[in-house]
């Protein structure tokens, strides 16, 4: 997620997903930027984890409405 320019790393909260080193992670990554890439979205932050990733829910704005990702 991009905020004022800076690229803050998210995890999805409650979102069991490969990595990209995995089978099928390159396809979810894509699925995902389908999903919300290059659009607003509201971060519904729940806390930071080990890696020092913010772990979100992420509402995506579609017709002046948000919508959750999961």
């Amino acid at each position: 997620v991009s905020i004022d320019g800076a690229v803050v790393p998210v995890r999805l909260s409650s979102i069991d997903c490969p990595e990209d080193d995995q089978p099928w992670g390159e396809i979810a990554k894509a699925g995902l930027i389908k999903l919300v890439g290059r659009r607003f979205v509201h971060v519904e932050v729940h806390e930071v984890d080990d890696y020092e990733r913010t772990v979100a829910t992420l509402y995506v704005e579609r017709e002046n409405r948000f919508t959750n990702v999961s």
